[in-house]
């Protein structure tokens, strides 16, 4: 078989050590310093390609706009569990490395986003105005409401309670959950010592809010409804009868 010499690197290479091309023309230098001559071309050259790459690829999204947001709308639809299982991934291999970070600069943070509050506040304050009074998000925060509403009506409960106790008068307020109460009461009225149903029973505060008492799980019991009502404000120091 017929060698040639490279005239790179000065060797003897056999006739598969070149590139040629469809009409029979041998490339002048072997495969190996071919390749390492587009090496070393692309390294001199590495500026001008990156800078040529970047407008090619502005001009080439700019004018294929559409066609790439609906691949990647299609792509989306097709992968949507791989990309939420790589975003998981990917959430929980930096959550340690966040959580720490924002810890160690905890009050730089804080003072970067005041910062930059006072300094666009204006521009804020007329941003979320205009998002607040636009329809879609005033249909969006109905439907989260809603759903937090179902998920979570003790605890709305327990913060309405609060605040109508702050209205009339408490000294000390807290959310307090009912069945959380009625639980630890065991279901039993404090003023009669009998049973209550789950389904109707008050909250009764032992101490009146109008008298100094406090709206704390502390101050609280379970109670008859005729019972409460026969209380009223007094403060209770025997059990009282249920009237049947």
């Amino acid at each position: 078989m017929r060698s040639f010499r490279c005239p790179r690197c000065s060797e003897l290479k056999e006739r598969e050590d070149f590139y040629w091309g469809k009409a029979g023309k041998r490339s002048v230098t072997c495969k190996g310093c071919a390749r390492a001559a587009w090496v070393e071309w692309c390294e001199r050259n590495k500026p001008h390609r990156q800078a040529y790459q970047r407008e090619y690829l502005k001009v080439y999204r700019r004018t294929h706009a559409e066609a790439i947001s609906a691949y990647q709308r299609a792509w989306a639809q097709r992968n949507r569990e791989r990309r939420n299982a790589r975003a998981r991934d990917t959430w929980d291999r930096r959550r340690p490395y966040q959580e720490a970070y924002r810890a160690k600069h905890r009050a730089r943070r804080l003072a970067q986003k005041r910062e930059w509050y006072q300094k666009h506040r204006e521009q804020r304050r007329i941003q979320d105005k205009a998002k607040r009074s636009s329809p879609e998000y005033r249909a969006f925060m109905k439907r989260y409401l809603r759903r937090w509403l179902v998920a979570n009506r003790d605890r709305h409960n327990a913060l309405h309670r609060a605040r109508e106790a702050r209205k009339r008068g408490a000294s000390t307020t807290e959310p307090v959950s009912r069945m959380a109460i009625y639980v630890r009461e065991r279901g039993v009225c404090y003023l009669c010592s009998r049973q209550v149903s789950r389904r109707k029973f008050h909250l009764e505060h032992v101490e009146a809010l109008v008298l100094g008492g406090a709206h704390t799980a502390a101050n609280v019991r379970v109670a008859h409804p005729l019972c409460n009502l026969r209380k009223g404000r007094k403060r209770v120091a025997v059990q009282l009868s249920l009237a049947v």
